[in-house]
């Protein structure tokens, strides 16, 4: 069982996840790139952090969606999702 499944499952936390992936949503920035820390106010950009933090963006709609069946967390961080993928692929290229 993930940690964000476990949360999920034992404290009943969707709101919060929502909440912090408003957030996440909210700190990406032009580019597709997430802080290191969310919410950030505005820094954490200067060093690429990885796909850890970038991975909270597919797997916390994605276990919310298993544990209640609902697509409506993945509708609503979709565009955040590819362009932090667009992202990642420049990262690539680079």
């Amino acid at each position: 069982m993930s940690s964000v499944e476990h949360i999920l499952y034992t404290l009943e936390a969707e709101h919060s996840y929502r909440e912090w992936m408003r957030n996440i949503r909210v700190s990406q920035n032009e580019e597709g790139q997430i802080p290191q820390i969310v919410p950030s106010g505005n820094w954490g950009y200067e060093n690429y952090n990885g796909p850890s933090m970038g991975g909270i963006l597919f797997e916390i709609p994605y276990q919310m969606y298993r544990y209640r069946g609902d697509i409506e967390i993945i509708k609503e961080n979709a565009s955040a999702m590819m362009k932090y993928l667009q992202f990642m692929d420049k990262m690539r290229k680079e």
